[in-house]
């Protein structure tokens, strides 16, 4: 019962203002409905679906799944509270925004609710259909989504992935150029698009018999390090490598990147592409904590209410 109360909760929510020119990553959960059938539930999800994905780069279903099961593996009952839980899911999926459709049926009518909610507010917009066929609950769901969504720039997605490929096509003079060329293109692409980054990533290191591609990355900022940890980690566009996760959350987190950090501490405490350590796991929750990271801290309090790689103090737990 406690699970599927859990489950209830985390489909209520939306957004995470992004950077500048990109597309912002999105997360939409399942849809929540009650005495709604199924194939009608399938296709306002599926209309949901299209008109976000023309305004956000929207993270998989088996991707929201199995970050969904990962925060219930890793926290308690008591521990995953609304906001905990939430702040976990986004760190995990690195989304910007996260969107929420409910639907509830009384006899012939019809409530749609599409609720969401980012750092600053929670936005939820409600329409009651009296006797309303199929078209008509399109129309009205198309009608929520306008006045939640905000006005954002012209997608530029379609054109900046032409460019790649058109760039990618040429012929460049000096072999040294083009492989500097691809991996800035790499670069860019992971911001992007974890997933389509990936697939170039492994196809790059498997023609790659250089460490061009290592000395590259080193080089750049360590938000793009954690980006290309968890391409590692959750395995997308590749296949999942744990200790390629670990050594790029690593170097990250050797640069003072708080989020990190944070995920370099789960790494030890889960002993994943690394041996499970307590005691790291709580000195780089500790470091993350110093820079006031909430979810760094969060962790580092459960650390020091179970007595696991720290002394046992639920004073520190609950500061």
């Amino acid at each position: 019962m406690l699970h599927r109360l859990l489950l209830l909760l985390f489909s209520l929510l939306a957004s995470f203002p992004l950077a500048a020119q990109d597309r912002p990553r999105a997360a939409l959960a399942p849809v929540g409905s009650l005495d709604v059938t199924t194939a009608q539930q399938v296709i306002l999800f599926n209309r949901l679906q299209h008109r976000l994905s023309t305004r956000y780069d929207l993270v998989s279903q088996s991707d929201f799944a199995s970050a969904q099961d990962e925060v219930f593996t890793s926290l308690t009952a008591e521990e995953c509270t609304e906001e905990n839980c939430i702040r976990l899911i986004q760190e995990l999926l690195q989304v910007e925004d996260y969107f929420h459709l409910q639907l509830v049926r009384s006899g012939q009518d019809t409530q749609l609710t599409l609720t969401a909610v980012d750092l600053d507010k929670r936005q939820v917009r409600s329409d009651y259909c009296e006797s309303c066929d199929q078209r008509e609950l399109n129309q009205r769901l198309d009608t929520l989504i306008t006045s939640l969504l905000p006005q954002v720039e012209n997608d530029l997605q379609a054109e900046m992935e032409q460019d790649l490929e058109r760039q990618a096509a040429e012929s460049r003079q000096q072999q040294e150029e083009k492989a500097l060329q691809t991996l800035r293109e790499l670069a860019q692409l992971l911001q992007r698009s974890a997933a389509q980054a990936g697939t170039a990533i492994n196809r790059y290191r498997a023609d790659d018999s250089t460490n061009r591609f290592t000395s590259f990355f080193e080089k750049q900022d360590p938000k793009l390090l954690y980006q290309l940890g968890e391409v590692y980690r959750r395995g997308q566009g590749l296949d999942s490598n744990p200790i390629e996760a670990f050594r790029w959350h690593s170097k990250a987190a050797e640069r003072n990147h708080a989020p990190s950090q944070s995920m370099l501490g789960y790494l030890y405490r889960n002993g994943i592409g690394t041996a499970e350590n307590a005691t790291q796991a709580a000195s780089w929750y500790q470091r993350a904590s110093d820079q006031n990271y909430a979810l760094a801290q969060f962790n580092l309090g459960s650390l020091y209410r179970k007595g696991y790689g720290v002394p046992q103090n639920e004073a520190r737990a609950r500061a």
